[in-house]
């Protein structure tokens, strides 16, 4: 189990079931629906790498919120304003942990960073977009998403 420590479907489980109804525009639901299709994606390039070493980690798709591995994706997104900060500041985490990979020694993991990485900007630009238009409405906003920081 120790070697599976850090493998999950990161955000999909988080705020699909309730971001994609929510979404006040079609662009928003296209976006969500979106990135959520690219972290699951993420998730099997990654999963195929353990299968290749034969650590099958296909039990983390029916991990329930409270036993996930990393803390982060133990609960769940069911406002806007989490969506926006999860994206802003949690994909931005994710993409920082993993360029420290890039040049490890394992090639087969080596040689997918670099596409799942080139879609974590759009994750990050999202959220932060989604941030400030949050806060650009005056105190309400800031304090909306203050509590999102804080949740």
């Amino acid at each position: 189990m120790s070697r599976t420590r850090g493998l999950s479907c990161p955000g999909p489980h988080l705020y699909v079931e309730k971001m994609l109804p929510a979404a006040s525009t079609k662009l928003d639901q296209l976006i969500v629906a979106r990135t959520a299709a690219e972290e699951i994606d993420h998730y099997r390039k990654v999963a195929r790498v353990a299968g290749d070493i034969g650590v099958d980690v296909s039990f983390v798709l029916s991990q329930s919120n409270e036993k996930r591995f990393i803390d982060t994706f133990r609960g769940l997104i069911t406002t806007w304003e989490d969506n926006a900060v999860f994206g802003f500041l949690i994909d931005r985490v994710g993409r920082y942990q993993l360029e420290e990979f890039y040049d490890c020694s394992y090639l087969p993991l080596q040689r997918i960073l670099p596409d799942i990485v080139t879609e974590e900007p759009g994750h990050i630009e999202y959220g932060y977009n989604k941030t400030l238009e949050l806060i650009a409405k005056g105190d309400e906003g800031k304090a909306k998403a203050q509590k999102a920081v804080d949740y």
